[in-house]
């Protein structure tokens, strides 16, 4: 049902939608993916990949390669070539099974050079009553020839909310007619005795938000247009260099961004290789412009003041805005009764269809079994994968000789002003006792797996845990609890760094690396929490060392850590990891530190880079036990996270509190998990783990601000 914003169904003037999600599986809402569009999202809903995966980005796109322009409307929608992925009906019929669909996008092109067995080109004309009752002959045909996979459209009550706006008469009257469909179906399997053998799913692409021509910001009063490439105007502006422009005219998106940030509250430009934020997934897709612009809920942004189409209602928003989320119904033998589940994604779908068809699905953005609490009989979710187990070898040095050749080696560059500093080195020296029982406190959920290097150790200490990789000459993750007592930040001690004894000379990057460097060095685990000098010194060493931009560091990192220790207060402590991200390329996955496009660390003095790269980005999660109770595995019935991806930017946009930019940046850990090919939550159950790595906090629900 396009258009059918979840809350709708709360008018209650739906009765059949009410019955369905009464005796069957619901959802408050489902999230759809951005840009929240009919074509992107219902095409993810049957591929289970974002749009920057399968192409279909928008409902109009340009593409370079192609020196074409998709529009639903046009033959170019019907090309085969923009459509990437594997489609649900394709995967069935691919696996022995036969497949219907009555005019869904994509359905109707030869995607891999195939069709559904059964289809309908499109035509909007067509009654709704019409497309129920040839689902229902579909059931009716021989075992040999029925298909086991029925998908129908209906196109309301989309666009009355975009002509009326979704709160208008004209909306309602639509809500009740798609109802009345819903009806007509059941009915009909009803009159067929087929109420216990089909599973039927009602779902929606996106929401609706009202519009107005007194909410529109206009791109022409902000900067010259003239060389500027715009596909559309609306909820989601992307710019680029226009063909039409001056050959003398050079395209800078980074300019261009600069340039248009904070000149207006209602919108945020980004490049979309650089600060968009990463829960969008929108970056990796060449039809997807240089510059992207989000406008505010209810909002628009248009090229000209000459644009009129702003009365109504409109989608295409953030997916985060809850006008944007989508309804989610499933009632059938297959599914729970009277079970009320939390929100999830739309990428998730298209596995939990096809384990209900009994098919292997192709690859895609969704996590295998993360919709299983929904069925009665689920599928066994596939086994992870080991991580790589540790080559490295470090620890103590054994003799007085070895420790004095091992700070010989790495201690120029690094001072200390805190007298007989090296007294706080016999702290790492742990007995095996010692380093099960803080890995313990610090690693609740399990050690976080490395699943692409053995280049690493675990480096253990009182106060962190911490995983050192040799391959990126810095901590790739670092891990600890903070409990109830935890007292905020206080004063860091200054001029005192060191090198970590335990780490083989010319692992970590030396003090002296940074001496000629404009990066401040960073601490995945801040000094400043411990308010000792002893909590401090375990803190200063180059094996918790990551290059960060100062305002970064003094800014929104701060922040954040200031944040998460407020959060151990106030729930009864917190568990956290930190580390640096790399992705360069903006595929959403972790680069390779060899790849040619990587940055490192630059030295001023002779423009060159050194062997420390440089994070794009830098995550936290912040995992808590909800009802209050302490962070322990075997204390916690049900645990909670958060998490962000924070870009490693000097600075946020200045007219942005850090609170807004934290909302705007948070995450799943799943996403964390690709970024960095690290996996989280080992020790816990894989049905909890895969709840905790799916979920995205809605930034109006996030944990209690201090």
């Amino acid at each position: 049902m396009d258009g059918f914003r979840a809350d709708y169904l709360l008018r209650n003037i739906t009765p059949y939608l009410g019955k369905m999600r009464r005796y069957g599986t619901h959802a408050p809402y489902m999230r759809a993916q951005y840009p929240t569009k009919t074509f992107t999202n219902h095409y993810t809903i049957v591929t289970g990949l974002y749009p920057e995966s399968h192409g279909i980005i928008d409902n109009l796109m340009y593409d370079e390669v192609f020196r074409a322009t998709f529009r639903i409307s046009s033959s170019e929608a019907r090309n085969a070539r923009w459509w990437g992925g594997e489609p649900l009906w394709n995967t069935v019929e691919q696996q022995g099974l036969k497949a219907a669909t009555y005019f869904w996008p994509g359905s109707d092109v030869d995607i891999q050079g195939m069709l559904p067995s059964y289809y309908y080109q499109y035509d909007g004309s067509v009654p709704y009553e019409d497309r129920i009752d040839q689902a229902l002959q579909w059931l009716e045909l021989p075992q040999s020839e029925r298909p086991s996979l029925l998908i129908t459209y209906f196109d309301q009550p989309d666009l009355a909310g975009h002509i009326e706006g979704p709160d208008s008469d004209a909306v309602n009257k639509e809500l009740m007619r798609v109802d009345k469909m819903i009806g007509r179906l059941m009915d009909g399997l009803h009159a067929r005795n087929l109420s216990d053998c089909v599973n039927v799913v009602v779902v929606a692409d996106h929401g609706m938000t009202p519009t107005s021509c007194d909410r529109v910001v206009y791109l022409e009063d902000l900067m010259d247009i003239s060389p500027i490439y715009v596909p559309r105007d609306g909820t989601l502006m992307r710019l680029t260099r226009s063909f039409r422009a001056p050959e003398s005219y050079v395209w800078d998106p980074d300019g261009v961004v600069k340039n248009l940030t904070c000149v207006d509250d209602h919108f945020m430009p980004y490049t979309k290789q650089a600060g968009l934020p990463k829960r969008l997934h929108y970056a990796n897709n060449r039809r997807i412009e240089d510059v992207v612009c989000t406008v505010e809920d209810e909002w628009l942004f248009a090229r000209l003041r000459s644009f009129s189409n702003c009365d109504g209602g409109e989608h295409g928003y953030d997916n985060e805005f809850r006008n944007m989320s989508a309804l989610f119904i499933a009632y059938g033998p297959a599914f729970h009764q009277g079970v009320e589940v939390e929100p999830f994604g739309n990428i998730e779908l298209y596995n939990m269809f096809s384990d209900l068809l009994g098919v292997t699905p192709a690859p895609n953005n969704g996590t295998r079994g993360s919709l299983n609490h929904l069925l009665r009989q689920p599928r066994p979710i596939p086994p992870q994968e080991d991580g790589l187990d540790s080559t490295m070898t470090c620890s103590f040095p054994d003799t007085d000789s070895d420790y004095n050749s091992i700070l010989a080696a790495t201690m120029p560059g690094c001072s200390c002003n805190v007298a007989q500093w090296r007294t706080y080195d016999q702290n790492f020296n742990l007995t095996n006792s010692e380093v099960s029982q803080y890995q313990q406190l610090h690693l609740p959920t399990g050690t976080p797996q490395n699943m692409y290097t053995s280049d690493y150790c675990v480096l253990t200490a009182s106060n962190y845990v911490t995983s050192f990789s040799q391959h990126y000459a810095m901590p790739t993750w670092t891990a600890y609890t903070l409990d109830q007592t935890t007292q905020g930040l206080s004063s860091e001690i200054a001029d005192c760094l060191r090198t970590d004894v335990r780490l083989p000379a010319g692992q970590a990057a030396s003090c002296s690396e940074y001496e000629n460097t404009t990066l401040s060095m960073g601490f995945l685990y801040p000094p400043s929490l411990s308010a000792d000098l002893t909590g401090q010194m375990e803190a200063l060493v180059m094996s918790n060392v990551v290059p960060q931009h100062r305002g970064f560091k003094e800014g929104i990192w701060n922040f954040t850590m200031s944040l998460v220790a407020s959060w151990a207060q106030m729930y009864q402590g917190v568990h956290v990891v930190t580390g640096p991200i790399f992705d360069y390329n903006f595929d959403g996955l972790r680069d390779n530190v060899t790849a040619q496009y990587m940055r490192f660390v630059e030295d001023t003095t002779t423009g060159m880079p050194i062997r420390i790269p440089l994070p794009t980005h830098f995550f936290v999660t912040v995992t808590r036990c909800d009802g209050g109770s302490l962070v322990s595995t075997d204390r916690c019935p049900r645990w909670q996270v958060v998490s962000f991806i924070l870009p490693h930017a000097d600075s946020i946009p200045t007219c942005m509190t850090p609170r807004e930019y934290l909302s705007m940046n948070v995450a799943r850990v799943k996403d964390v998990e690709l970024l960095t090919g690290l996996t989280f939550y080992r020790d816990l159950p894989v049905t909890d783990a895969i709840r905790l790595k799916t979920h995205l906090p809605e930034a109006q629900d996030l944990w209690a601000w201090a």
